[in-house]
């Protein structure tokens, strides 16, 4: 009877949604620490993803931008099933020792446990904003390689018609003046990732439509990798003109960066001639009644963070 009594009385213990999302989001961080510290460091270490630090900070801007009048929240279990998936891939990368799979159980774990404790409405008006916390996943070390062939590839393709000498091995340029080499800082990846991040926050603010929307993406991802071709052309062919005075040392990195900005700034400048300005808003979930959580419901999650934490 007393046991009885126990049970029923657990059951009807609730806690607030964003209490009991932040108490989860606790649980997570702390059960998944190995993981959460490896993540922060490669943020630290790596100029690459500096960005990092301004995503979750960029997430809750927008769902405060977006807030609507009255907001509430109500549990949306069927969103739990989502830490699931996470806590495989953590698991499974500390398994086997790849971290990127724990990087990225950990924010599909979070976005799993704020859909699920703040609610469908929530969720589905907000998703952009959750969704945007992948940024925080470290990922484009594996596309520098990639980067570096197209960067030495364009030069050759740029300083063809201006009459330049030039031989390609690899990554290295040789000019008679002297040789360039596209090493990792050149291949352009960190201008790259920071368009495509600010370009998906400009195009979610500015366009209405997924095609806009779309279109912009490409537009982001393609006109830095360009940029940074013309900007490592300009360097070869500045400094096998001044016979490697002008361009071949610290110069290079100014100017480089700005040809980058003013070709970026053009990119959102012409992207803003087209913004929906007067587009017609797409419909709101309606709000959703407000309810607290049981506490059942969230030990289940706790439990699961838990348990992939001991792998």
């Amino acid at each position: 009877m007393s046991a009885h009594r126990d049970s029923t009385a657990a059951s009807t213990i609730t806690v607030p949604p964003l209490a009991a999302a932040a108490m989860l989001v606790v649980v997570l961080l702390v059960a998944w620490l190995d993981g959460v510290r490896h993540m922060l460091g490669v943020w630290q270490s790596s100029a690459f993803y500096t960005y990092s630090y301004f995503i979750v900070p960029t997430s809750a801007a927008l769902i405060a931008l977006g807030w609507r009048r009255g907001e509430t929240f109500a549990p949306w279990p069927l969103a739990f099933t989502g830490l699931v998936g996470g806590a495989l891939l953590y698991a499974t990368g500390a398994a086997v020792e790849l971290r990127l799979f724990q990087h990225a159980g950990i924010a599909v774990s979070i976005i799993s446990v704020l859909a699920g404790t703040l609610g469908h409405s929530f969720s589905l008006h907000h998703r952009f904003a959750l969704l945007f916390l992948l940024f925080m996943v470290p990922i484009g070390d594996g596309l520098l390689p990639i980067l570096q062939q197209m960067t030495a590839r364009g030069i050759m393709l740029v300083i063809g018609p201006f009459n330049v000498p030039a031989v390609r091995f690899d990554t290295l340029i040789r000019t008679e003046a002297g040789d360039f080499e596209v090493i990792e800082a050149c291949a352009g990846l960190k201008l790259l990732v920071a368009t495509i991040v600010s370009g998906a926050v400009f195009s979610h603010l500015v366009y209405s439509g997924r095609r806009k929307q779309a279109l912009f993406m490409v537009a982001a991802t393609i006109v830095p990798v360009i940029a940074n071709i013309l900007r490592a052309s300009g360097t070869v062919l500045i400094g096998t003109w001044s016979d490697m005075q002008i361009g071949a040392h610290g110069g290079h990195i100014f100017y480089g960066m700005v040809l980058y900005l003013i070709v970026v700034a053009l990119l959102f400048g012409i992207g803003y001639l087209w913004a929906d300005d007067d587009a017609p808003v797409r419909p709101d979930p309606p709000l959703a009644n407000s309810a607290a959580i049981s506490l059942p419901i969230l030990i289940a999650p706790a439990a699961i963070f838990i348990i992939a934490g001991l792998f």
